[in-house]
């Protein structure tokens, strides 16, 4: 019999690889408007607390004001909006985890700072097969991770003590709202990050590929 009753699943680098079409979309804001663009590899580190802080980071400097990083979000939504799903894959071993995670009765659900609306569209193209108890992203009433907020919610809904639910990011931001939730963190290796950040903020456990999570549950 399982610990875990449920796990909590960040989305872009754990379930799903986004990075090509953040920073395709991203980058053509940016040339637009006669800016530089950025490699793919430097979205590793734009990405993980929403589009607005993605945004503000691949801004130069001396245009990261409040209203410029407002109006560049907003271009940046529309054209993600639009090619979300152009380069954006499953990752490796992801529909193989979540099948068996399934047949053993662990619920499974997605906490993300992606947008509400994008989430769901995401989900729904790439994630259609499985049943996801909960898909919570980013909205207006609801803090975004690291704040534990979301993580604390999705337990009160499933009745669930923490320390039954199992929580898996890619990013420093998924393992601190893990600790503040107080559920055991799993970093995963084949995301956006490095075990060293994954470990400084605080992962119980490290997995390679999706399958090694089926070693904890």
């Amino acid at each position: 019999m399982s610990r875990f009753k449920a796990i909590i699943f960040d989305l872009d680098g754990t379930l799903i690889n986004s990075l090509d079409d953040l920073a395709d979309s991203m980058n053509l804001v940016l040339t637009s408007h006669g800016l530089p663009s950025h490699p793919t590899a430097s979205y590793r580190y734009f990405v993980g607390d929403g589009i607005d802080k993605l945004v503000s980071r691949a801004l130069p400097p001396e245009m990261r004001q409040k209203q410029m990083i407002v109006d560049f979000t907003a271009e940046m939504r529309n054209i993600y909006s639009k090619c979300w799903h152009q380069r954006t894959k499953v990752y490796d071993g992801i529909e193989e985890l979540l099948t068996r995670l399934t047949e053993m009765g662990i619920i499974i659900t997605i906490l993300t700072n992606k947008n509400q609306d994008l989430t769901d569209m995401v989900v729904g193209h790439f994630l259609e097969k499985w049943n996801f108890n909960i898909i919570m992203g980013a909205r207006a009433d609801l803090a975004k991770k690291p704040d534990s907020m979301g993580a604390k919610k999705i337990a009160a809904r499933l009745k669930l003590d923490s320390d039954n639910i199992l929580f898996i990011g890619d990013t420093r931001m998924d393992m601190e709202t893990a600790k503040g939730a107080g559920m055991t963190s799993i970093g995963a290796l084949w995301g956006f990050r490095e075990a060293e950040e994954l470990r400084a903020s605080g992962a119980d456990h490290l997995a390679a590929h999706p399958l090694d999570i089926l070693k904890h549950c």
